[in-house]
């Protein structure tokens, strides 16, 4: 059976890919690919989903600062996992000063 997952990130410099959601209850669908965006701390956390599974799923969360003026400043990004029951969840920080950051969620949803 396939999976729903959800994605959740927030952060101090982080927004959407294709499209966002402010809502938990109606996250917006990340496209295949690669999902781009820009997010702020001004906003809130955003929202997006996408089926996975059954197999290994492999979700990788790079993340580049801006900066403050052309600065470079450490800035975290906080990303969760978690299923559409919210019956578990994995979070991740990625924390970048100057230069790409990367995390790497990974798993296999075999389970129904």
């Amino acid at each position: 059976m396939v999976k729903k997952l959800v994605m959740i990130a927030f952060g101090l410099t982080v927004s959407c890919a294709a499209a966002q959601s402010l809502k938990s209850q109606d996250p917006a669908p990340l496209q295949s690919g690669v999902n781009s965006g820009i997010v702020d701390n001004f906003v809130g956390p955003h929202y997006w989903y996408f089926v996975g599974g059954p197999g290994d799923v492999h979700v990788v969360v790079r993340f580049k600062s801006m900066g403050l003026f052309g600065n470079p400043i450490r800035t975290p990004l906080t990303a969760t996992l978690y299923d559409e029951q919210r019956t578990w969840h994995v979070t991740k920080v990625v924390t970048s000063e100057k230069d790409m950051a990367e995390q790497t969620f990974t798993g296999n949803w075999t389970r129904n």
